[in-house]
């Protein structure tokens, strides 16, 4: 076999090894499963042995990329190799960059170029050959561009060859999926030694710069630190840290995905004689991009990722420790050209517990787009395609209620038109949605919000600046003619061209006045409206609440859009909002909005008061508050929703219910349960609101409702006439003394009724005054009132026990009478009788 004829780069490589059997597996069979470690030339040479083989000749081959530079690297990479620049044999594609020809065979693209391609023309006419790279990274993209391909041969395209380019396997599922023989390619690599150096997460730029600073000193002659980092913000921590610890002929190089052409190009280039080179990398540098001559791989064992949580429809960025397989594949680095050293900044124990792969981005990523782009293919369902691991039901329809709130899908679940229009745009359907309806905002606004939807699109939280800033510098240059510096920039260029005229914008838009209105368009889910009690505190439609940090610009607006949010299913926190004005909100959402009254107690039920407010809320989310007068059944059902046993004897205390309640708690035992006594203890009241508090509460006003019920009118509901008048003859409230004195009954006494008087007027006196034929305890009180004996027996304590008061109290108080015959004395309220 005669393979495409490399002029620049005539070493072998290791997958030259394998080459033969990759293409007579793709000529036999259609497919093949290439598993290489980084180096080893699947990128920049297995498509160039691809060039020659026969089917090629019917049509051009497709190699795909995960990330823009990567694609651009590879394309150049590929050019320069037979000799060429990019746009003759081997062509460029990404979305914010096309060079092609007439005479271009090879075309290199991102996976999210290959899958629109395959959304417009499903045959891939004039493709002969896939060759998707990088498929252990499991993208949305890849895994959807994987799918289609699967329905495309099955259905339509059997004679497409499709090549899986992969660094590292967990399983077969790829190879069984498409029927397809694994090659394998053991690469070229030299001993890496492994180190663990344990960081401190809270101090990792400087831990990482101290091990970089050192590794770098002992280098003899050239050599590339290489430092993985999980993203910019990251990147420029430890970039200012190095900046700290100067290191003379020691270039600091940053490399990541959003990299300029020139900032790439930089850190790719081979290095002099004796230069040596930091290179602080995202993700980017893992597998996609080969940097030369790296000896030491620093590694801080992070990553970013974008992770849904479907129950609160939001998505955030978090930071998550890598997979043993990312560690291994990132030491692997270090061992390309030489023996080397990769260090990790955690232990060898931590390394234990690290989970074995990845997890594929469909299991955890936000599906809108996924699913927009399904629906288009014509699948309805997470099973009408051929995924290799199909998306959770709950992902899906969580997708689906993301489209409908967009008008991309009607009530059926049917693409509408401006749903197959948002999935031809190059950013997320709700951010498409927004471009769409610039239209009915100003040319200044315009500029504005396609600023805003660039940076969101491009990850604008890794930038140093502020939102504001950042917007005014992307529109700054849509205004000027100077060329595009940066992706942001790139891409609001492109999305400017495709706002549409004003009449061509959606009817609802015509009221926005705003870009916070325009987004809230695009992200619902987005709005919220700011605590009663908190400054900070926001809640969103949905019930979440996120808090806002003092210095943030937004921070005490009234209702808010959040840009940048990171939160699970209850708490959250917001990075950047937009202010938008009550009335913006209540106009582009009427539909969503609904009002309702709510009715709560200021204070507690005994003092407080029974308000009641008019809401009109989104979801959950209030906003507006307007103060109404609580209706009868408000006051009535607030306050007996409330009320507790507490409340009730605050109420009753200083009344006389609880003396008529123990009245009737001795009658009830008298009488036993079939003379039904009503109960009027705090617990019996409690278990009878209904029988005399709800009736008395529509005459009452909202203003501390049971402190106004009166508590007669509550008795009269719990004993009729006929129940006091035989508690009145059976249970008085007083009884009469031997000198004629009237004295209260004590029948909460835990001894029985009691009544209670000075000793000398009961003198000459053997029986105690009774009450429904029961005797009362009598609580005997010296002349000064104090307690001097308790009986229920007068007759035994003249006999027993007077002798002894007699003799503790007749000195003490010797102007009161104490006979030494008591039974023969006459009863006396006051001195003794001269």
């Amino acid at each position: 076999m005669v393979l495409f004829r490399p002029v620049s780069d005539p070493a072998r490589f290791p997958v030259d090894l394998i080459t033969d059997e990759v293409v007579a597996a793709l000529t036999e069979r259609g497919t093949a499963v290439v598993v290489a470690p980084p180096g080893a030339g699947k990128t920049t040479r297995l498509p160039l042995a691809v060039l020659d083989v026969p089917f090629v000749g019917r049509g051009t081959i497709i190699l795909t990329q995960p990330r823009r530079l990567a694609a651009r690297m590879a394309a150049e990479r590929l050019a320069d190799t037979i000799g060429e620049r990019i746009g003759h044999t081997v062509g460029l594609r990404t979305g914010d960059e096309t060079t092609v020809s007439a005479h271009t065979k090879l075309t290199v693209m991102t996976e999210g170029v290959l899958v629109r391609m395959l959304l417009s023309d499903a045959t891939l006419g004039g493709v002969s050959s896939v060759l998707l790279d990088e498929v252990h990274e499991r993208s949305l993209d890849i895994d959807l561009a994987m799918a289609l391909l699967r329905d495309v041969r099955a259905s339509v395209r059997p004679d497409l060859r499709v090549a899986l380019l992969s660094a590292t396997l967990d399983d077969a599922a790829l190879a069984a999926a498409f029927d397809a023989p694994v090659l394998r390619s053991e690469g070229r690599a030299f001993a890496v030694e492994r180190r663990w150096e344990p960081v401190l997460r809270a101090d990792l730029a400087n831990g990482s710069a101290d091990v970089i600073a050192r590794e770098i000193d002992s280098f003899v002659g050239r050599g590339t630190v290489l430092v993985f980092v999980p993203g910019q913000g990251e990147m420029r921590a430890v970039m200012r840290a190095l900046d700290r610890r100067r290191h003379g002929g020691t270039s600091v190089l940053g490399l990541h995905g959003g990299s300029a052409r020139a900032e790439s190009a930089t850190a790719l280039s081979p290095l002099g004689q004796h230069e040596r080179r930091i290179v602080v990398a995202t993700n980017v540098a893992q597998t996609s991009l080969t940097l030369p001559d790296v000896r030491v791989v620093v590694d801080q064992g992070l990553i970013r990722r974008a992770v849904s949580d479907p129950a609160s429809g939001l998505t955030r960025l978090t930071v998550e420790r890598v997979s043993q397989a990312t560690a291994t594949q990132r030491a692997g680095r270090a061992g390309r050209t030489a023996p080397g050293v990769a260090i990790s900044l955690w232990s060898e124990n931590e390394h234990r517990t690290l989970v074995p792969f990845d997890q594929p981005e469909i299991v955890r990523a936000d599906l809108t787009d996924v699913v927009l782009r399904s629906l288009l293919w014509g699948a309805r369902s997470p099973d009408a395609l051929s995924w290799i691991l199909p998306p959770s039901t709950q992902a899906w329809d969580g997708a689906i209620a993301t489209l409908r709130s967009l008008d991309a899908v009607d009530g059926e679940g049917h693409l509408t038109a401006l749903g197959e229009r948002l999935a031809t745009f190059p950013v997320s359907a709700p951010l498409a949605r927004v471009v769409l309806g610039a239209s009915a905002l100003s040319a200044s606004r315009q500029q504005e919000a396609i600023a805003l939807i660039s940076l969101l699109a491009t990850d604008r939280r890794s930038q140093s600046t502020t939102l504001a800033d950042a917007i005014a510098a992307v529109t700054e240059s849509l205004r000027s003619h100077h060329r595009s510096a940066n992706d942001a920039e790139r891409l609001a260029r492109r999305l400017l061209a495709l706002v549409p005229q004003r009449h061509e914008g959606p009817n609802e838009e015509t009221s926005v006045a705003s870009v916070a209105g325009m987004l809230s368009l695009a992200m619902p889910s987005r709005i919220a409206t700011r605590s009663t009690t908190h400054a900070g505190r926001y809640t969103f439609a949905d019930g979440l609440e996120a808090e806002m940090s003092d210095d943030n610009p937004a921070r005490g607006a009234e209702v808010i859009i959040a840009v940048e949010i990171d939160a699970d299913r209850r708490r959250g926190r917001i990075f950047t909002a937009l202010a938008i004005d009550t009335s913006e909100v209540e106009k582009l959402h009427g539909a969503r909005i609904n009002e309702v009254i709510t009715v709560a107690l200021d204070g507690d039920v005994f003092s407080g008061s029974v308000v009641a407010t008019r809401e009109r809320r989104l979801g959950v989310a209030v906003l507006r508050r307007t103060s109404v007068a609580p209706s009868e059944d408000d006051v009535r059902e607030t306050v007996t929703g409330s009320i507790d046993r507490d409340a009730i004897a605050r109420w009753a205390a200083g009344t006389n219910i609880p003396t008529i309640a123990a009245r009737s708690a001795f009658l009830a035992v008298r009488d036993g349960p079939e003379h039904r006594w009503p109960d009027l203890s705090i617990d019996g009241l409690l278990a009878t609101i209904d029988t005399w508090l709800t009736p008395l509460l529509a005459a009452v006003p909202a203003r501390r409702p049971l402190q106004s019920v009166s508590p007669t009118d509550a008795l009269a509901l719990l004993l009729n006439s006929t129940l006091r008048r035989e508690l009145d003859r059976r249970a008085p409230t007083h009884a009469t003394l031997p000198t004629s004195r009237h004295v209260a009954v004590d029948y909460q006494a835990e001894a029985g009724p009691t009544v209670r008087g000075k000793l000398q007027e009961f003198l000459g006196t053997k029986a105690s005054p009774t009450v429904d034929g029961v005797a009362c305890v009598v609580e005997l009180l010296t002349p000064a009132g104090r307690p001097a004996a308790v009986t229920d027996d007068l007759a035994r304590f003249w006999d027993v026990g007077y002798p002894h008061v007699r003799a503790e109290l007749r000195g003490r108080y010797p102007r009161h009478d104490w006979p030494v015959d008591p039974l023969e004395a006459t009863p006396q309220r006051g001195v003794k009788r001269t």
